[in-house]
């Protein structure tokens, strides 16, 4: 199970990619006609900022989760050769 004293880092890739969503979404339907020049290039740019660091929390959270259970993988396989050995009288 993964720890509950971990930073909120889904948290934020979640907030980050609703505001990007919602941007998208304002774009396209309200703030379509009042978009021109310079407040189309950064309002654009913006959604795209809020896109990327999605994806970077995102990618940074999954190689957090495949360290994580790499390392419970390995207590494990451990935990059950210690149970075996112990089943079969083996000594350490």
């Amino acid at each position: 199970m993964i720890p509950k004293n971990e930073p909120p880092r889904r948290w934020f890739g979640l907030l980050f990619i609703a505001l990007a969503g919602g941007m998208v979404l304002w774009g396209f339907t309200v703030l379509k006609s009042r978009l021109e020049g310079k407040s189309f290039i950064v309002y654009w740019a913006l959604c795209f900022l809020f896109t990327g660091l999605a994806v970077i929390f995102s990618f940074f959270e999954s190689l957090r989760l495949r360290k994580y259970y790499q390392r419970e993988q390995r207590e494990l396989i451990a935990q059950a050769i210690q149970e075996i050995r112990k089943e079969t009288g083996e000594k350490q």
